[in-house]
């Protein structure tokens, strides 16, 4: 499909360019969501824009949305139930990804994620955009969703993890991979350069192996090769279903985290649409939640020592 992988989920800058008369159509076929984490005058033509900071989200900004809100936010935005929806965003889908993850445990039927998102569409030769980004109000027009086509987000799911099933992983000894840098992971930052800290504490989940989103991604954005991707996450003890199944039979579950879901979620989109791997988990209350909780085990410096989960902490680690 795009220049580094072949997945019927994530798509190329060419697959959508040939498909863009149909995001344009007033009719409810296909449309491309961007989902920004700043403010542009080009974008996609034909696309709508879908807010991180309020679509993503419970009205009241704890959470995800509910089936009920989901439908509505999709409806305005020109989608049904059957609509094919390609989301993209820019800081190579940081956010996007995140939406992505969002319609897919939601169970939007077809949603596609574009390998490289905004930065990688401008960047190709001859690839137009369009300026003066249009209001809500204006096309596409809206269609009615209905939410009982929807699994509520809010509900369980086997690709979302909760606090709780964080604690099982750990207990289980199962997979936790950390996505955020190097120094949130440590614990000398609570949050990288630019953004905000929600959590009362810095350092990560105790056992959790670390590996940096962007370790994922080519320099242009994209995603690496399967191989590399398989040998990213190998690294850090975990395997890819595409190539150690046959050895190793079922996989165990696996848990991936950051800030708040939206980085983990490129990890999951990797190691679920392009390695095939089954049993993965975003936990998108991660370190915002976990480091906030009172009593949950938290790790800080190098991971030289780190005692099993829900025992006390020795050398590198404190309970907090």
């Amino acid at each position: 499909m795009g220049e580094h992988v072949d997945s019927d989920r994530v798509v190329s800058v060419d697959w959508l360019a040939d498909r863009l008369d149909r995001a344009r159509s007033p009719a409810a076929d296909c449309r491309v969501l961007r989902v920004n984490r700043a403010s542009y005058d080009e974008h996609v033509p034909g696309s709508v824009p879908f807010d991180w900071a309020s679509d993503l989200q419970r009205p009241d900004g704890r959470g995800l949305p509910d089936a009920n809100t989901l439908a509505h936010r999709l409806g305005r935005a020109g989608i049904a139930p059957e609509t094919t929806v390609v989301v993209y965003g820019d800081d190579h889908n940081l956010v996007a990804g995140f939406a992505y993850w969002l319609l897919r445990i939601a169970g939007h039927s077809d949603v596609r994620l574009l390998d490289g998102g905004r930065e990688r569409w401008l960047e190709r030769v001859g690839r137009t955009v369009e300026a003066n980004v249009p209001s809500r109000n204006a096309d596409p027009p809206a269609v009615d969703y209905d939410a009982d086509a929807l699994h509520d987000p809010t509900w369980e799911h086997p690709a979302r993890a909760g606090r709780g099933d964080v604690r099982d992983a750990l207990d289980a000894g199962h997979p936790v991979v950390d996505v955020r840098t190097r120094a949130e992971f440590l614990g000398d930052r609570v949050a990288p350069p630019g953004f905000d800290a929600h959590a009362l504490v810095g350092g990560r989940i105790p056992s959790a192996k670390h590996l940096h989103w962007e370790r994922l991604l080519t320099e242009d954005g994209t995603f690496r090769p399967a191989s590399e991707l398989a040998d990213a996450f190998r690294s850090v003890e975990v395997s890819a279903a595409t190539t150690d199944r046959t050895t190793t039979g079922d996989a165990d579950p696996v848990v991936v985290y950051c800030k708040l879901g939206k980085r983990s979620s490129t990890a999951w989109v990797a190691l679920t649409d392009l390695l095939d791997r089954e049993a993965v988990a975003n936990y998108d209350g991660s370190w915002t939640e976990w480091g906030n909780l009172i009593g949950a085990p938290v790790a800080v410096g190098p991971p030289n020592v780190e005692p099993p989960a829900g025992t006390q902490a020795e050398s590198g680690t404190e309970p907090r």
